[in-house]
């Protein structure tokens, strides 16, 4: 009983540590939010929810709930555009949480470090927990599947319930995440020896299906989430999705510049490492991660909406692979403590690491990140996701800050956004400015237009009131919005003599 108790003190020790680790990157990685399209939908679709203002615009975006609600409950407190990183660091603590409660007694503490590690340092978790995208949420319920698949394989049908129930969450953060179910099918068939816990688990998804077709035939004037989808998404001309004349054309999508070489570099040594020491480490849980694995990888490389030519349903963005990346990482961990056992001389080295040899580890991390952020080496394609400690006055925190006084003010008095070109990610960032910056007052009253103006020969977009006209553009009230998001004025003078038109 000692023994148990004291392992249990020393995996939570390690676990601080992380944590207070996982805190440091994210602070030091803060990035000013991303105007994309998809991150600014569901930061409006859920500031009107809010506000009771009516949704026009619904699509697919629209319909992932299990996203969009909890950033209204965030949004409910304050629409501040500082509220815009709680939800993505709020759940990178979660993601650490609900792997720890996997792994704590089943793995080494060296091996816990490392899966851990994975998820805090790994360069594009760094971007996702900048970000308010379905990965994040996705990857919060699929791993409560997870873990109550486990615990459900040993105490009952309530936990098998709780799988189809968070399982169904998943899949209202995004739909891709149905390509898992048939694999926990098999793995409740394959672990329990009975049908009864795999049909729990479906019968509970089957129900909350039915419950919101339900809901969208009887409140709205979709049929369903997939009529949501087929006329949004789906006879959208936006896709971009690639057609080939054969099957093998479907693996050409994990070229380099779809799936990227960081997640290659994870991906294909975990099933290569399966293959050759699955049979030997026999590990019931690894079996699982790797069954899971591959069934999301097999849907997503063979779903296809047309046969000639072939044509995928998906579009391919390694982004879409996020939610299968704390599985792998995890796998990772068992083969670690498999060469931990055989005392290989790398391995070993790690071995008996005490916590506060890992607390160090954890320090020397951080003051590397503070140091090398302050140096000044860090190329310009990759200053996005660093901070200097130095330049406290753009840290993102403040910026924000001072941005959200300044275009409240400026907005209320008439001034007018112009973009530094004609780009349409340069009107993303006007559009940004509305629904991230305006406070309710000035967003609820919809006095707003982004029109396409020329001035003396060059294209632009302007963002303002609807009452403001364009002949009242003057130096002294322009604010000018460039890429990175950036406030300037008098960049560009314009004076009485000064041509503009509206497009």
């Amino acid at each position: 009983m000692f023994k148990i108790s004291e392992r249990s003190t020393t995996y939570t020790k390690v676990f601080i540590c992380l944590c207070i680790l996982n805190l440091f990157v994210r602070l030091l990685t803060l990035q000013n939010p991303q105007s994309g399209p998809d991150e600014m939908h569901y930061w409006e679709h859920a500031r009107n929810i809010v506000l009771g203002i009516k949704n026009i615009n619904f699509i697919h975006k629209s319909a992932r709930f299990s996203l969009i609600i909890p950033l209204a409950i965030i949004i409910k407190i304050t629409s501040n555009p500082l509220m815009y990183y709680i939800l993505p660091i709020l759940m990178s603590f979660v993601h650490l949480y609900l792997i720890f409660l996997i792994i704590k007694n089943e793995m080494s503490k060296e091996a816990m470090t490392f899966v851990l590690l994975g998820m805090i340092l790994f360069p594009y978790f760094i971007d996702s927990y900048n970000k308010v995208l379905p990965d994040i949420t996705s990857i919060t319920y699929l791993l409560l599947t997870f873990y109550f698949y486990n615990k459900g394989s040993a105490k009952g049908g309530q936990y098998f319930v709780l799988m189809g129930i968070f399982h169904f969450l998943a899949y209202l953060s995004k739909i891709t995440m149905l390509y898992f179910g048939p694999a926990f099918f098999i793995l409740l068939l394959y672990k329990n020896k009975k049908i009864k816990p795999a049909l729990i688990y479906s019968f509970t998804l089957l129900i909350f299906f039915l419950i919101e077709t339900f809901l969208y035939s009887h409140f709205s004037s979709f049929s369903s989430r997939l009529d949501v989808i087929m006329s949004s998404h789906l006879s959208s001309n936006n896709r971009n999705l690639l057609s080939f004349t054969s099957f093998t054309g479907l693996f050409l999508r994990y070229k380099p510049q779809n799936f990227y070489i960081l997640y290659q570099l994870i991906t294909w040594p975990f099933f290569l490492l399966f293959i050759f020491l699955g049979r030997k480490i026999n590990n019931l849980k690894l079996k699982s991660i790797f069954i899971l694995i591959f069934t999301y990888f097999f849907f997503m490389t063979f779903v296809i909406e047309s046969v000639n030519p072939i044509v995928p349903v998906n579009t391919f963005r390694s982004r879409y692979f996020n939610v299968a990346l704390p599985f792998i990482f995890i796998g990772y961990g068992y083969y670690f403590d498999f060469f931990f056992s055989k005392k290989l001389t790398l391995f070993s080295t790690f071995q008996n690491l005490s916590v506060k040899i890992i607390g160090l580890f954890c320090s020397v991390i951080v003051i590397s990140m503070v140091l090398f952020f302050s140096s000044g080496l860090i190329p310009r394609k990759f200053d996005k996701y660093s901070n200097d400690l130095r330049r406290l006055n753009i840290y993102p925190v403040f910026l924000l800050s001072n941005y959200y006084k300044i275009i409240n003010k400026a907005y209320s008095n008439g001034w007018f956004f112009l973009s530094t070109s004609s780009d349409d990610d340069d009107k993303k960032l006007l559009n940004e400015i509305r629904v991230l910056f305006l406070n309710d007052e000035n967003y609820k009253d919809k006095d707003w237009k982004i029109s396409k103006v020329y001035i003396n020969g060059e294209y632009y977009w302007a963002f303002s009131r609807k009452k403001v006209q364009l002949s009242q553009i003057v130096n002294e009230k322009i604010i000018w919005v460039s890429r990175p998001f950036t406030l300037m004025y008098n960049s560009k003078l314009i004076t009485s003599d000064t041509k503009i038109k509206k497009l």
